[in-house]
């Protein structure tokens, strides 16, 4: 969860960007609207490619026509996170054997449903094929 405050006199609604060094994090811009004095926790998600401890630095987006402004309007430095630690998640052994099996089980009741439809029509036709025959027979005078 990020806090973010509007210190300021005037409501506001804007975009937050959060940055792990110089690079934008991995994450979704998160939008904002805060009244005047308002605090509010907003809930986000942080993915890292890497193992190890990192920070986040989160900073209001100030569109570019305001840059002159960006001072007066907050924080440029922007606010750091607490160190988070990150750890590579590492593969289970034994879950190649379970989609594999999966994939067969699929494959196995996928080519059972079609055996038995196709018997089905096959019996219908044969059966449809029987009663023209008899028709065909009763048709010729004794």
């Amino acid at each position: 969860m990020l806090t973010v405050t509007n210190t300021g006199g005037v409501s506001v609604a804007t975009n937050i960007r959060c940055y792990e060094g110089v690079d934008e994090a991995d994450m979704a811009t998160i939008y904002v609207s805060l009244d005047a004095g308002e605090s509010k926790d907003v809930p986000a998600v942080w993915y890292a490619n890497s193992s190890g401890a990192k920070t986040l630095n989160c900073k209001v987006s100030i569109p570019s026509f305001f840059n002159s402004l960006a001072d007066d309007l907050t924080s440029v430095a922007g606010t750091d996170s607490d160190a988070v630690s990150f750890k590579v998640a590492e593969d289970r052994e034994d879950a190649p054997i379970i989609l594999y099996s999966a994939i067969v089980i699929v494959i196995i009741i996928g080519t059972l449903i079609f055996t038995r439809v196709s018997t089905n029509k096959i019996n219908a036709l044969n059966e449809s094929e029987e009663l023209d025959d008899d028709e065909e027979v009763s048709d010729v005078p004794e």
